[in-house]
């Protein structure tokens, strides 16, 4: 296990979601940097709190915490109705033995498949006790009569959450689900939630952007990292469930609009429009 610092993040923009990135220089940490950023591995996600580009939190970003559910022949895990897909990029905690067996508790980051699915970028396995188990994804088959949704493969039974917390509830939406109580059953594809929180696509704060006429028709910057989960050629794809919109003057890095291709994992910065699409000002195609 390797010790990284603040100044060898790949930060994507003023969002600041990290992938991290292995450097030689690892010993170079300073005390204060230390306290900071603690330990952190290949292909964790995390949130980074900054002042003038110098981080002063950093947190994990997970997709699932909680049981696994099974395990597939070829690797592959069902971690609470949640396929998670292992590949050779997959970064693992030095505990992670990768033997694992039902109920073993782990904790996953990566992206989000078309079909639902995890590309794992990184898991850990917990081996002390949780405090919560934990998942974030879309919510689809919602019935506000049952107060049930699906995630994947999960079903969410949310009659004991407030109400006031669950009111604007659509399918398609991005939540945050947790279970305190850790109700949750290896294979049972039924968790009983105990919170569930509405997530909003962050806006970033853009200092310079003077364009008053361009600002009166779009939102704030916004950024989103994701695979390509539908193609509308040539005009838009969706990155997980949002739809970007491409403009003759967007931005391409690492590639171009012909490397747009389903799975792909790529961040889009843009504008928020009125109709709900993102306008991508700069796609950046991320390594798989």
């Amino acid at each position: 296990m390797k010790k990284y610092c603040t100044n060898i993040f790949r930060i994507n923009s003023t969002r600041l979601i990290a992938v991290v990135i292995a450097t030689a220089s690892a010993t170079a940490c300073s005390s204060e940097a230390d306290e900071v950023v603690g330990m952190v591995s290949p292909g964790m996600q995390v949130s980074v709190g900054s002042d003038d580009e110098v981080a002063e939190s950093i947190s994990y970003e997970d997709d699932v915490k909680g049981p696994i559910d099974s395990v597939a022949a070829d690797g592959s895990l069902v971690v609470m109705g949640q396929k998670v897909i292992i590949d050779l990029s997959t970064g693992f905690d030095v505990s992670a033995n990768q033997n694992w067996v039902e109920g073993d508790i782990v904790e996953v980051t990566g992206l989000r498949a078309a079909d639902g699915s995890i590309r794992a970028s990184y898991i850990s396995l917990h081996t002390d006790a949780v405090d919560a188990y934990e998942l974030a994804g879309t919510v689809s088959n919602l019935d506000t009569i049952s107060r049930v949704f699906n995630i994947g493969g999960l079903t969410i039974d949310y009659q004991a959450v407030e109400s006031a917390d669950t009111k604007a509830l659509s399918n398609g939406d991005l939540v945050e689900v947790s279970d305190y109580d850790l109700r949750y059953e290896p294979g049972s594809m039924n968790l009983i939630a105990s919170s569930i929180e509405l997530e909003q696509l962050e806006a970033e704060d853009d200092e310079h952007d003077d364009d008053s006429d361009r600002q009166s028709s779009l939102s704030d910057d916004y950024e989103i990292e994701g695979l390509i989960t539908v193609i509308d050629a040539p005009y838009g794809v969706t990155v997980d469930t949002l739809p970007v919109r491409l403009l003759a003057t967007t931005e391409f890095e690492h590639g171009d609009i012909t490397s747009l291709m389903l799975g792909t994992p790529i961040e889009v910065e843009g504008r928020l429009a009125a109709d709900g699409v993102l306008e991508a000002l700069e796609v950046e195609f991320l390594a798989h």
